[in-house]
């Protein structure tokens, strides 16, 4: 098993109801101090006018004080190495990263395809504006990544360090941290119009993720997942009451002229994450054998 980054919950300044308040903090932050940081966008004007490609970047510039904010907590306040809210040592996880993409890109078409040949969901492709779009998507890149990572970094990095000091149970750490963040997506749910167990949507990516983290130690393979899938979403599909266009496209790359059920969604989403979960663990078995006899061949 990886190194874990969970083992940092207990470096530096320890304290469990400083890591509670932090977690409460940190959520808070992520949810209502981002409209604290657009207000100065916001006297600039309607920025709803704007150009798709100014408003992208004001809204990247948005988001950079959310991802910096847990990194300066945990340096500041717990007085430990910024980065230990995220891996075990300050290294690029390349591997995990890919794995998350890969196993994202998989889910996604999968379940794509579900929709379209097994429950009859209409399907049809377009091809966008590309003056329009190639700026947009670009900008989409960095953007949707730091609006991901932020999350990744606050639930199932700080938030886990902060259930570990509790207790030491991984399926509590996981349901813990999955529920905290599924609950603040309940606006999301009544968006979409689905009742209030459409929360559980929102509980199994969580529950994925927190696995993820614990097979394999670190924040990066759902950071990859998480980036690729909200990527995909709202720039190549995007899904609005049953339809969908791609930002600023006038038309869309895919989109559909309806919705699976509730219902029928839940179910494909957890046979697909199963499934998934199990090709990643095998992966990750096969990577940490070979990873150990390498280690323990004799120099020669």
């Amino acid at each position: 098993m990886a190194q874990s980054f969970l083992n940092w919950a207990f470096e530096g300044r320890s304290n469990k109801w400083l890591y509670a308040a932090g977690f409460i903090f940190l959520i808070v932050m992520m949810h209502y101090g981002a409209a604290l940081f657009f207000l100065p966008v916001t006297l600039l004007g309607d920025y709803t006018t704007w150009p798709p490609v100014v408003a992208n970047l004001a809204a990247m510039l948005v988001l950079l004080p959310i991802i910096l904010i847990p990194f300066l907590w945990v340096w500041l306040v717990h007085r430990r190495p910024w980065w230990s809210i995220v891996v075990p040592k300050p290294r690029f996880e390349a591997w995990n990263f890919g794995m998350g993409i890969l196993a994202s890109l998989i889910v996604g078409i999968g379940t794509w395809l579900y929709y379209g040949l097994v429950l009859g969901v209409p399907i049809s492709f377009g091809a966008p504006h590309w003056a329009t779009y190639l700026p947009v998507f670009l900008i989409a890149i960095p953007k949707v990544f730091m609006q991901t990572t932020a999350e990744e970094i606050i639930f199932r990095g700080y938030g886990m360090q902060a259930v570990r000091t509790f207790t030491a149970s991984p399926v509590a750490i996981v349901v813990v941290t999955a529920l905290a963040f599924a609950l603040p997506h309940y606006p999301n749910v009544l968006m979409i119009g689905w009742p209030w167990w459409g929360l559980i949507n929102y509980a199994l990516p969580a529950l994925l993720f927190g696995w993820m983290v614990f097979r394999t130690g670190s924040l990066w393979m759902p950071m990859g997942w998480h980036w690729f899938n909200n990527f995909a979403l709202g720039q190549l599909i995007e899904v609005n009451n049953g339809t969908a266009a791609g930002p600023a496209a006038g038309t869309a790359i895919m989109f559909s002229d309806g919705r699976p059920s509730l219902g029928q969604q839940t179910v494909a989403t957890i046979v697909c994450y199963v499934l998934i979960a199990l090709l990643i663990n095998y992966l990750v078995g096969r990577r940490e054998a070979a990873q150990g006899d390498r280690d323990g061949q004799p120099a020669g």
